[in-house]
Parts: structure tokens; sequence; C-alpha cells
């Protein structure tokens, strides 16, 4: 696999809460075939599917020390909205 990207409308949630958002859940591109392009046209290509079902916002989740997606989804347009910590305990 060279790289996926996973779109998301979730009717119910829009549908719940009065809005028009779409999700890019899951953008993955395999190590060899990274700084091709290729998460750049997966990503637009999942955007140009939410956008023609009728979503006018589009949401994704980053590592935040993820600084090259950083610069893909800035280049994009995106701009961020919050950030999350998260804990983790080895036990």
């Amino acid at each position: 696999m060279a790289g996926v990207c996973w779109s998301e409308d979730s009717v119910p949630y829009n549908a719940e809460h009065g809005v028009k958002d779409g999700w890019i859940d899951v953008l993955a591109v395999s190590r060899p075939y990274r700084r091709r392009g290729l998460g750049k046209a997966l990503i637009l290509d999942g955007m140009d599917w939410l956008l023609g079902r009728g979503l006018n916002v589009i949401r994704l989740g980053v590592d935040a020390e993820n600084r090259n997606a950083l610069g893909l989804y800035t280049h994009l347009g995106f701009s961020v909205l919050h950030e999350n910590i998260t804990f983790v305990l080895d036990v």
C-alpha cells in the first residue's frame, strides 16, 4: 500500500447538531512514498468527496509534533481549532 485517505460524512452527528461537518479520519502514506505529493493528492481527493456531499466544514486531527503534516494542512488552508494533551501510564 502506498497511501490511504478515509473521509467521513457522519449523517447522524450532523443532523443532531445542525451542522454540515466532514472528517478526514485517516491520512497515511507509507514511508517509501512520502515527500512525493501523494499525501496532498489523497487529502485533496478526500476533501473533494466531502464537498461533493454538500459539507461546508472539514475537520481532521493530527499529532502536534508531526511538522510535515502540519505544514501540509496549513498549506491547504486548515487552521488550528484547539490542541489536546494525551496522558499515558505504562503499568
